[in-house]
């Protein structure tokens, strides 16, 4: 039966096909065979039970192959898969993982990269608790997120990524229990290692110079946005989410007359961030040569891009390349040390400190929340502290 009509023959197994009246086959097997394809539509073999309809996209009377080409949308990356099918505790406890998750977007305002962290961490914790991801959240004890952390410690991971991971799974018990899921908080009274203290990579000032000096070496209005694009981070101490990507920098967060520009932080909080006159200038030139040039090339239909930066196809730039770009130009500036987007965020609190800036002032420009994240460049401001302390210290 297919096509709304019974037909009163099967496709043979060896090749060839029954020829009927008013019935129009496209396409041609590679092997000479049209089983397969009569099959995918409908069409029985011999000894076989007919497919229950055709496919969608067919039209009446019309078949049609498959393109082997076409790619099909791969299903959802989750840790809990396995070859037998999903347990009712393993669906019971990813719904319990997408309603936290909702709660943070929705009540606490968290980020798309922040919730996604969060669910990464909580579908590491589900697999170390059982492999299979039959977990009831429930019945999991506080040893058992031990034996969880430790097994992740083992892993391989530092202790920065064990605290945060200890942390996500204490936020979603907590949630759990005040929802009424479960009776206790199994990792509320789990203390984490203390994070071992990294100091940020800084560059020097000359470092900074020879970067920006790289970036604009590059021909045609890429080398412009380039320059202004790193210059701005530098300039302002942004995050890379803060210039480009979802949360990026959009025409309208600009006001030059006032030097100043709007950046979403972490959270989604606002904050306005001062830059000096040599990059207002640098944007106002950028905006209408070098990106008016971009837009251009872009044959995306519909409403036109708003985002500040754009790649060379006219579309917002992303963070991987920024990335790319930071890179190249690190490469053609000489910059051994590694580098990062979150390189010149350092590079500029530093500065700013060895500039003579209080650390309160470096808070609110950096948007940090808690001063006791600003106070980690202080470490790096070594000649200023000496300077301090010979002025202070009367036997100095």
């Amino acid at each position: 039966h297919v096509f709304g009509r019974t037909w009163g023959a099967c496709a043979p197994k060896g090749g060839g096909i029954p020829a009927y009246a008013g019935m129009t086959v496209q396409g041609s097997g590679n092997d000479g065979s049209w089983a397969g394809d009569l099959v995918m539509q409908g069409l029985p073999i011999c000894g076989q039970a007919p497919a229950p309809y055709p496919a969608p996209h067919a039209k009446r009377g019309v078949i049609r192959r498959r393109n082997p080409r076409r790619s099909r949308r791969p299903r959802p990356y989750n840790s809990a898969m396995t070859n037998s099918p999903m347990t009712s505790a393993a669906r019971e406890s990813d719904q319990e993982i997408d309603a936290f998750l909702s709660h943070l977007r929705a009540e606490r305002g968290f980020s798309a990269n922040t919730v996604a962290a969060y669910r990464s961490d909580l579908l590491q914790l589900r697999s170390a608790l059982a492999e299979s991801g039959d977990v009831r959240w429930a019945e999991v004890a506080q040893r058992d997120v031990e034996e969880a952390r430790l097994s992740l410690g083992d892993a391989g991971y530092s202790r920065a990524s064990l605290a945060r991971k200890l942390a996500a799974a204490r936020s979603f018990f907590r949630f759990l229990h005040e929802e009424g899921a479960i009776d206790d908080n199994p990792a509320e009274r789990l203390q984490a290692r203390k994070p071992s203290r990294i100091l940020p990579n800084v560059l020097a000032e000359r470092e900074v110079v020879a970067l920006l000096r790289a970036a604009s070496e590059r021909p045609g209005p890429e080398g412009v946005r380039d320059r202004v694009m790193l210059e701005l981070t530098y300039a302002a101490g942004l995050r890379v989410s803060e210039v480009v990507g979802p949360q990026g920098l959009e025409l309208s967060a600009l006001n030059l007359d006032d030097g100043w520009v709007r950046a979403r932080g972490k959270g989604a909080k606002e904050r306005l961030a001062p830059v000096y006159p040599g990059v207002v200038r640098q944007i106002a030139r950028y905006v209408s040569g070098a990106r008016a040039e971009l837009l251009a090339r872009s044959k995306r239909r519909g409403p036109t891009a708003t985002a500040l930066f754009l790649n060379a196809n006219g579309r917002p730039m992303t963070r991987q390349g920024y990335w790319l770009i930071l890179k190249q130009a690190g490469a053609r500036a000489g910059v051994e040390r590694k580098l990062t987007p979150h390189t010149l965020r350092h590079s500029f609190a530093t500065h700013l400190l060895n500039g003579g800036a209080s650390l309160r002032h470096v808070q609110e420009l950096l948007g940090h929340a808690n001063i006791a994240t600003t106070q980690i460049y202080t470490h790096l401001t070594g000649k200023q502290v000496r300077e301090a302390f010979e002025h202070a210290h009367p036997r100095a």
